[in-house]
């Protein structure tokens, strides 16, 4: 069995600034970068500027941006500035189409979740961030989120969603790339080539009730999806990766990225967790072996619903 540990050392350490609340996660090449946004809207007396990007991230490899944040192209109060404010134009998780915080008009903002933890581990060879927020607006019982980022050797990036909760609902996890990258889909794996980059997008489901969806979209119009403004007053059409499943919860879904030559043959995940800590354990099979990475850390904030008390109300 290969180890991912006996391969090298990650790039440069994984870092934090708390005054933004962006982590980074390095990656085996040295222009290798994962940017994550784990912080809330803004202040509360002032989230106008906001958007519903909580732990969205972007990706770039050997220095060319891979997968991108949407951006904002304009103020207008209309159905374009909600779709540069929502949570869909971001490369996180949406639950039954809510938002993760209520947005309208073009500076107006409600409800918003609430981050309950979040947390990064470096190790020699692979690199974890960690976060939960509270839920989506609207929901009567919160359906908490939590996600890790996961950067290991060799080029390879896995992100797991878990959404948390009771009864039936519909996830969807968007991934947007650069406008230059071509996507495709062919027997549930996704293709991302660009100029200097060739990738895969392998998806990965857990307790899907009635079946799972991969699909790529780009420049579409009803709904918006698909967009990608650089600055004010410019848009380009960008394809993004949709991954859709109607389950009973708890439910997750993942994906592992990695260079297309690695030829992945499948991956899975396992998570293990007791009220002080959470292992898990990570195997890439490819035709050069089993590559297993596994972290250990601390237990994250826990969630009133877990615990079958009545639900927090929503803030």
């Amino acid at each position: 069995m290969e180890t991912l540990g006996d391969v090298g050392i990650l790039g440069a350490n994984a870092y934090f600034w708390p005054a933004t609340g962006y982590f980074v996660l390095p990656g085996s090449g040295p222009d290798d970068k994962l940017i994550v946004d784990a912080k809330t809207m803004g202040p509360d007396h002032l989230p106008a500027h906001g958007h519903c990007s909580l732990f969205s991230y972007e990706l770039s490899i050997a220095g060319e941006r891979l997968i991108v944040d949407s951006g904002v192209e304009e103020y207008e109060p209309g159905p374009w500035r909600d779709f540069w404010r929502s949570t869909r134009a971001h490369n996180t998780v949406v639950v039954d189409g809510a938002e993760r915080s209520e947005i309208w008009a073009a500076f107006r903002v409600g409800q918003m979740t609430r981050l309950l933890d979040s947390s990064f581990l470096q190790q020699p060879s692979s690199a974890l961030f960690v976060g939960m927020h509270r839920g989506f607006v609207g929901q009567k019982i919160p359906t908490p989120h939590r996600r890790f980022i996961i950067a290991l050797m060799l080029r390879r990036w896995i992100v797991i969603d878990e959404v948390l909760g009771t009864g039936t609902h519909t996830l969807e996890s968007f991934i947007h790339f650069a406008p230059g990258v071509d996507c495709r889909v062919e027997d549930g794996v996704v293709s991302l080539r660009s100029a200097s980059c060739d990738m895969r997008l392998y998806p990965l489901f857990e307790n899907s009730s009635t079946g799972a969806g991969v699909k790529c979209v780009k420049g579409q119009t009803e709904p918006i999806q698909g967009w990608y403004a650089p600055e004010f007053g410019k848009t380009f059409p960008n394809p993004v990766v949709e991954l859709s499943l109607s389950s009973t919860l708890p439910a997750r879904v993942a994906y592992l990225i990695a260079p297309a030559g690695q030829r992945c043959e499948s991956w899975r995940f396992q998570i293990a967790e007791s009220s002080a800590s959470v292992r898990i354990e990570i195997a890439i099979d490819s035709a050069n072996g089993t590559a297993v990475e596994h972290f250990d850390l601390k237990s994250l904030a826990s969630f009133p619903a877990l615990r079958g008390n009545s639900p927090a109300p929503f803030h």
